[in-house]
């Protein structure tokens, strides 16, 4: 097996992560907050608590971009800007260490907000309370862990970097709670993922659009999974914590990485649950079907000369034919055609018996409200 001070995470990897992320999230974001113009709803907690977990990832993002640009990571020690000398890097991972902290807390805060959006208060009491367990969880977490990376050293900052014994000497244990953090982080995920699921399985409806629903809502074990793989990181890394021989500055860009990377891929598993209704806008799918006209053309142009001997009628498999003579598939078809049936699965507020509803429509350019 690979030990951690053989993993090197170099500068072009850290510089593109961090300029991707801040793309992404971004983006995601925006479709969350345009998903809930296209619906007609108004903006809540959950969406302002994945909107100030955007400004924390962004944060992050541009620390890590920072610090490998003055080579405080993403390289090997005796390239960096501290010399050979330079203990741990922790002046350069510090930062981002304590900015990701209020990142995850908000993300988490945005699933669990976002389970009292759906699920009104005809659900059992069970349910309201241990959503407001975990909510109160999660802001003390957050809260605890901020100052304590904050006052690790106490007051004494610098001696958090200037040398591991001063570090060792005049700080709190620092493995005790580095490890506690990332292992308080993937328990807190595990446990706000599985608060919706009891309700929805108590739903009267056919087992799999239960299943499907269980598989919106579950779309946050994207980020139990990073937060799996941050602790076993940061696990191995503090293991060679004094080590005078292990190179600090790419142990911490390791962590560094993994925890940026863990902040932007769990932003964009809270937001995908709510642009689900971006799949039921007309607007959205004019725009898909456009693209395939597109890439339909496209390929046309490759066999212009044998399409233009070929009849335009209909495929046998009973597909329609585009405007530029190439095949479209039944599915696609289907959807262009003003007057194709479909089938839909509404998710508003979930109300009982009522909460999720299959409406079936005989115009393709309804809005669900």
């Amino acid at each position: 097996m690979t030990a951690i001070q053989d993993v090197r995470v170099h500068a072009p990897l850290v510089l593109a992560e961090g300029a991707i992320l801040i793309f992404v999230c971004s983006v995601m974001v925006f479709l969350r907050f345009y998903a809930r113009q296209i619906a007609g709803s108004s903006l809540g907690l959950d969406d302002w608590a994945i909107a100030a977990a955007l400004l924390f990832v962004v944060g992050m993002a541009v620390t890590l971009i920072t610090e490998t640009s003055l080579k405080g990571l993403g390289y090997a020690s005796s390239e960096g800007d501290a010399g050979r000398g330079h203990p741990d890097a922790n002046v350069a991972g510090w930062p981002g260490e304590l900015i990701q902290v209020p990142a995850l807390g908000c993300i988490k805060l945005s699933f669990l907000l976002l389970y009292r959006r759906v699920f009104t208060n005809r659900v059992s009491r069970r349910f309201s309370w241990a959503n407001w367990f975990m909510i109160a969880v999660i802001v003390a977490w957050m809260i605890g862990y901020f100052f304590t990376l904050l006052f690790l050293c106490g007051t004494n900052f610098k001696a958090y970097w200037t040398s591991s014994s001063t570090e060792r000497d005049d700080c709190l244990p620092t493995k005790p709670v580095h490890l506690g953090y990332a292992v308080s982080d993937v328990i807190t995920d595990v446990l706000t993922i599985l608060v919706p699921i009891p309700e929805i399985w108590k739903l009267h409806l056919p087992t799999h659009r239960k299943f499907a629903i269980t598989g919106v809502f579950g779309l946050g074990a994207i980020t139990i999974a990073m937060s799996i793989i941050r602790m076993v990181i940061y696990y191995k890394a503090l293991t060679v914590q004094f080590d005078p021989d292990a190179d600090f500055e790419y142990i911490t860009t390791l962590t560094s990485y993994f925890s940026l990377l863990e902040a932007g891929l769990g932003l964009c598993a809270a937001c995908l649950p709510v642009q689900y209704g971006l799949l039921r806008s007309e607007k959205v799918r004019s725009i898909f079907r456009s693209i395939y006209s597109l890439a339909t053309l496209g390929s046309r142009g490759s066999r212009s000369s044998r399409t233009s001997r070929d009849p335009m009628p209909g495929n046998k498999n009973g597909s329609q034919s585009s405007e530029m003579d190439a095949p479209l598939p039944t599915y696609a078809a289907a959807a262009a055609g003003h007057g194709a049936r479909h089938s839909e699965l509404e998710m508003g507020n979930l109300r009982g018996a009522r909460a999720v509803r299959v409406a079936t429509s005989f115009d393709a350019s309804e809005q669900a409200v």
